[in-house]
């Protein structure tokens, strides 16, 4: 049975006075980007901040109908309804609620009404014909990660209502790599001129007990305080596998053209469709990741990029050693085409341990004696500064999960051959 609709409160000749953090404030202002997240800490004040912002883009957008979303219902009634209901009493908006089949708000102004309806990840494919002129998702990243991305574009479909500013508005605390860096974080994402991503620490409120934050930091891990304190993209999954990698102490300004007579030294992993290499240079005894290929068809291609784009270069390849053997789809093994084009093709006889490829990496990147010998250009390198952040172990190996194993693993052949952890093996140089 619906709700008996609430009494609508009369609009005070006064202004209503609304106390923002500023990183509240610009959350609700921000209305230039198609596509906004608030990033934030336990207690930051997102839920505050995400209601505000609701109430305000209704304000722009008078006669439409609007999206809220949760990631269960429960959440839906339980957090979302009794918030937006405080926001909208503490803001003198009125306004009327039913409660059947979905949580609906009609917000009532003098340029016309709003309808905001309230679902969940639960039942999101349930909304069929709905037109809306913004949409919101609170706490995103607790939604499963394939929900999260399948609901995003369905929501992107929906926005097409007719107001005059049109917005799909996140506000979570980041859950690791899941759907918010996916979306907001990359380096990709924060190029996208239709995205702006606003972060916020816990302790940014000043009204949060500083005894909850020191709590807290008893509790958690390093990895969770950055996360959940922070508001920091880390990885929260148990196992990270390139531990001595930090995107900071590890990042270079080295490019391709710092040292021109430079040999590259070219790490690279066979794929179809995602045939990747990480070129290097060596200077001074540290080793330099200047640029990554990433996502090409075959060999033949790998090779015609190499000579292309490195041409006039003094060139060393390092590849899988699994390629020496037939492919269904070559007349010959990847190794030999590779040995056709370049006079120095260094690989083991077999490929090293696993074990012992993470070992040389992580002892390049940081060792016990926090000796840093392995940099990475972040800028030129995104895709394989992102991976080797988030790999993680998966049933003792580390994960191939959404490809993020081919660049690390083109690497860790060059680095496991150059500086290998336990005595020379036996290899190969032709």
């Amino acid at each position: 049975m619906a709700r008996t609709p609430k009494k609508r409160i009369k609009r005070s000749n006064k202004d209503v006075v609304v106390e923002l953090l500023p990183h509240q404030l610009e959350f609700v202002q921000h209305t230039d980007s198609k596509y906004l997240a608030l990033i934030g800490g336990y207690g930051c004040g997102k839920t505050y901040a995400f209601c505000v912002k609701a109430i305000n883009l209704a304000q722009l957008n008078p006669n439409t109908n609007a999206l809220l979303a949760e990631p269960t219902n429960a959440m839906v009634r339980m957090i979302l309804v009794p918030a937006f209901e405080e926001a909208l009493d503490r803001l003198n908006i009125e306004y009327e609620l039913t409660t059947t089949p979905f949580p609906e708000f009609t917000l009532y102004f003098n340029e016309g009404p709003v309808k905001i309806l309230c679902v969940s990840a639960e039942n999101y494919t349930r909304i069929v014909g709905y037109e809306a002129s913004f949409i919101g998702i609170d706490e995103a990243d607790t939604i499963d990660h394939e929900v999260a991305h399948a609901m995003w574009k369905k929501f992107i479909g929906r926005l097409r209502g007719k107001g005059k500013v049109k917005q799909l508005f996140i506000a979570t605390t980041p859950e690791g790599f899941k759907f918010a860096y996916d979306t907001f974080g990359t380096d990709k994402a924060k190029q996208d001129e239709r995205k702006h991503m606003i972060k916020a620490k816990t302790t940014d409120n000043p009204n949060i007990d500083p005894e909850y934050i020191e709590d807290m930091l008893k509790d958690y891990t390093p990895e969770e305080a950055r996360a959940y304190i922070d508001g920091e993209f880390v990885n929260l999954r148990s196992g990270q596998v390139y531990t001595g990698f930090d995107r900071e102490l590890n990042d270079c300004g080295v490019t391709i053209d710092t040292y021109p007579g430079a040999v590259l030294h070219i790490g690279l992993d066979f794929n179809i469709n995602h045939m990747s290499a990480v070129v290097h240079v060596i200077m001074d005894g540290k080793v330099y990741a200047v640029e990554e290929i990433t996502n090409l068809r075959d060999t033949a291609q790998m090779i015609d990029v190499i000579l292309n784009k490195y041409e006039g270069r003094v060139v060393s390849i390092y590849p899988d050693s699994s390629g020496t053997q037939e492919r269904s789809n070559a007349s010959e093994s990847d190794i030999a085409q590779l040995k056709q084009h370049f006079p120095r093709v260094l690989f083991h006889k077999k490929n090293p341990r696993i074990y012992d490829r993470v070992t040389a990496m992580n002892q390049m990147f940081c060792n016990s004696r926090d000796l840093r010998r392995y940099y990475v250009n972040v800028s030129k390198c995104p895709t394989y500064t992102e991976n080797l952040e988030k790999q993680a172990y998966k049933n003792g190996l580390p994960e191939k999960r959404n490809d993020v194993d081919h660049l690390i693993d083109a690497a860790g052949y060059f680095i496991s051959f150059k500086y290998p952890v336990k005595g020379k093996p036996k290899v190969r140089i032709q």
